[in-house]
């Protein structure tokens, strides 16, 4: 009862639209290829004295060529029309008096709106655009649909946009997208053949071949710099960028499990500064959320990754450890053991032969390394030849005992 109150009182509260309130639109880029959208940026502005409440629901109009306007469908799986500002997560957005608001329909790869969901909208030819706001737009789909004479509460400017007639490649790519039954999800069902057969297709810097989970970081990284290489719009530019720095925060967060210190700290700045030219050079409100989100939680400096594998290994973070790599089988019947360390601090170290560095049964100096790199693993520092059963490395705070004839075989 008290939460049927509280949604009431909500809905009660509501401040009407206002004619104060404004939308101008733009779109970039000003033309592309038939079924390559383009992001449609908004400024939503409260010109009036008065807090007002924007309509959440908004359409596309769209007056083609030649023919009658129409409401472009905004959903290639529901049929609907209509569609929410990408920013609210919340029913009603409210403008203070005189605030202004960036809003955006983004157009990634992901998050196709009209352009990809409206086979109308593939024909070449120059289309006049133009948003319509309205809490009577239901976003249904079929006849539910409002008319398109509706008296819209907001209005935005009208743009252009140019649907270019493709030419070479490009024409036979797009002979390709209308052969296909559902032309809504082309680049899905034709971006290995793109890459493939039309790889100067203009088509190529959107219909990208997926990042399937058996591709390894590598691959990805390969596949996305590729992209970008395409040289596609700005916003397409810097949604590859913001993929490709949450691969290789991912990459970062598996080589510091491996304990590949080095690798994953020039994994983490290489994130580091993809997402820093997202947050420079993106105009969509959306994206630089996400970025400065992934810059937050997911990349680490150098001491964040020497403490994260810290928690994985169990070792303490100032702590350098002996390593067993390998043995030799020699002709005498000894055998030559290979020893490594690991120096996950941030710094160099000089560890003497002595108590924190020595080899047992003596001599306790058997040609152990005395300097400590920092990096992380450092395989095949020095070996030993011993007929003894067992030998210990004291090194730092471990005890590193080995069975000799335990030792795997060097396979190199």
């Amino acid at each position: 009862m008290n939460k049927m109150i509280s949604l009431i009182a909500m809905l009660l509260s509501v401040v009407p639209a206002s004619a104060d309130l404004t939308l101008t639109l733009s779109v970039e880029p000003r033309a592309a290829l038939p079924g390559i959208p383009p992001t449609l940026r908004v400024i939503a502005k409260n010109g009036g004295n008065a807090s007002a409440a924007m309509p959440a629901t908004v359409a596309l109009r769209v007056v083609p060529p030649d023919g009658q306007p129409f409401l472009a469908f905004a959903s290639p799986r529901t049929g609907s029309v209509a569609a929410r500002f990408s920013h609210a997560a919340d029913l009603v957005l409210t403008l203070a008096s005189g605030e202004q608001r960036e809003l955006t329909f983004w157009s990634s790869p992901e998050n196709p709106p009209w352009f990809h969901a409206d086979a109308q909208l593939f024909q070449p030819g120059t289309y006049t655009l133009q948003l319509i706001a309205d809490d009577t737009l239901r976003r249904s789909s079929g006849s539910d649909v409002a008319p398109v004479s509706v008296t819209p509460t907001v209005t935005s400017n009208s743009v252009t946009f140019t649907v270019q007639t493709p030419t070479g490649e490009d024409a036979a790519v797009y002979q390709l997208l209308k052969e296909l039954p559902d032309k809504a999800f082309w680049p899905v069902a034709l971006a290995n053949t793109i890459w493939s057969t039309y790889p100067n297709s203009g088509y190529t810097q959107w219909a990208v071949p997926e990042l399937g989970a058996s591709m390894t970081a590598e691959e990805k990284i390969a596949v996305l710099q590729a992209a970008i290489g395409k040289n596609p719009s700005s916003t397409i530019a810097n949604w590859y960028r913001y993929t490709l720095a949450y691969v290789e925060t991912n990459r970062c967060h598996q080589l510091t499990d491996q304990g590949k210190i080095d690798l994953a700290v020039d994994a983490s700045d290489e994130a580091r500064k993809l997402l820093n030219e997202v947050l420079k050079s993106s105009s969509d409100p959306d994206l630089r959320g996400k970025a400065e989100q992934l810059l937050s939680f997911g990349v680490r400096t150098r001491d964040q990754i020497i403490a994260a594998h810290s928690l994985v290994t169990g070792h303490p973070v100032e702590e350098i450890t002996a390593e067993v790599d390998c043995g030799e089988d020699l002709a005498d019947g000894s055998r030559r053991i290979y020893f490594g360390y690991r120096n996950l601090t941030a710094h160099d170290w000089l560890l003497p032969v002595g108590e924190n560095n020595k080899i047992t049964p003596p001599p306790f100096d058997q040609g152990q390394p005395t300097r400590f790199l920092t990096g992380g693993v450092h395989d095949l520092a020095f070996s030993i030849v011993t007929s003894k059963p067992e030998i210990t490395w004291h090194l730092d705070k471990t005890n590193l005992v080995v069975k000799v004839r335990d030792v795997p075989k060097c396979t190199q």
